[in-house]
Protein backbone atom coordinates (compact mmCIF):
# COMPACT_ATOMS: atom_id res chain seq x y z
CA UNK A 1 0.00 0.00 0.00
CA UNK A 2 1.00 3.43 -0.46
CA UNK A 3 0.40 6.91 1.21
CA UNK A 4 1.16 10.42 0.26
CA UNK A 5 1.43 12.28 3.39
CA UNK A 6 2.47 15.31 3.88
CA UNK A 7 5.19 15.26 6.65
CA UNK A 8 7.21 12.19 4.85
CA UNK A 9 6.24 12.18 1.50
CA UNK A 10 5.30 8.98 0.24
CA UNK A 11 5.73 5.78 2.69
CA UNK A 12 5.13 2.45 0.98
CA UNK A 13 3.85 -0.58 3.48
CA UNK A 14 2.37 -3.72 3.23
CA UNK A 15 -1.47 -4.16 4.50
CA UNK A 16 -0.50 -6.42 7.41
CA UNK A 17 1.53 -3.66 9.06
CA UNK A 18 -2.10 -1.87 8.99
CA UNK A 19 -2.98 -0.61 12.57
CA UNK A 20 -6.84 -0.33 13.21
CA UNK A 21 -7.94 1.45 15.89
CA UNK A 22 -11.68 1.24 16.42
CA UNK A 23 -13.54 4.17 17.27
CA UNK A 24 -10.19 6.04 16.44
CA UNK A 25 -7.69 8.02 18.61
CA UNK A 26 -9.20 10.71 21.25
CA UNK A 27 -10.51 13.61 19.02
CA UNK A 28 -10.57 11.89 15.82
CA UNK A 29 -13.29 8.63 15.99
CA UNK A 30 -12.95 8.43 12.50
CA UNK A 31 -9.75 7.80 11.29
CA UNK A 32 -8.98 4.61 12.11
CA UNK A 33 -6.47 3.31 9.75
CA UNK A 34 -3.03 4.06 10.54
CA UNK A 35 0.69 3.25 10.06
CA UNK A 36 4.02 3.13 12.43
CA UNK A 37 6.40 5.04 10.02
CA UNK A 38 9.88 4.88 11.79
CA UNK A 39 12.97 6.95 10.49
CA UNK A 40 16.28 5.80 10.66
CA UNK A 41 18.40 8.86 12.03
CA UNK A 42 15.53 9.59 14.72
CA UNK A 43 15.90 7.23 17.36
CA UNK A 44 13.03 6.50 20.08
CA UNK A 45 10.22 8.38 18.41
CA UNK A 46 8.38 7.13 15.62
CA UNK A 47 4.89 8.02 13.92
CA UNK A 48 1.66 6.68 13.82
CA UNK A 49 0.46 8.14 10.15
CA UNK A 50 -3.31 8.24 9.40
CA UNK A 51 -3.91 6.54 6.11
CA UNK A 52 -7.18 8.28 5.59
CA UNK A 53 -5.80 11.66 6.47
CA UNK A 54 -2.60 11.89 4.86
CA UNK A 55 -1.62 15.82 6.82
CA UNK A 56 -2.43 13.52 10.19
CA UNK A 57 0.16 12.26 11.99
CA UNK A 58 1.36 11.95 16.00
CA UNK A 59 4.39 10.84 17.20
CA UNK A 60 4.95 8.33 19.40
CA UNK A 61 7.59 6.60 21.82
CA UNK A 62 8.42 3.84 23.65
CA UNK A 63 8.32 3.82 27.32
CA UNK A 64 10.94 1.69 27.80
CA UNK A 65 12.97 4.56 26.30
CA UNK A 66 12.49 6.57 29.44
CA UNK A 67 13.76 3.47 31.79
CA UNK A 68 13.20 0.99 33.91
CA UNK A 69 10.73 3.45 36.28
CA UNK A 70 8.81 5.25 34.16
CA UNK A 71 5.87 5.96 35.20
CA UNK A 72 6.63 7.00 38.63
CA UNK A 73 4.43 6.45 39.76
CA UNK A 74 3.05 3.55 37.90
CA UNK A 75 -0.37 3.43 37.37
CA UNK A 76 -1.24 0.92 39.88
CA UNK A 77 -0.22 2.96 42.89
CA UNK A 78 -2.08 5.98 41.09
CA UNK A 79 -5.56 3.66 41.15
CA UNK A 80 -4.51 3.23 44.51
CA UNK A 81 -4.04 6.46 45.76
CA UNK A 82 -7.26 7.58 43.99
CA UNK A 83 -9.16 5.15 45.46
Amino acid sequence: MLVEGTRFGRIEFDDDKVIVLRGGLLGFPQLERYVLHEQERVQHIAWLQSIERPDLAFPVMDAASFGAGYPDPSPADLARSAG
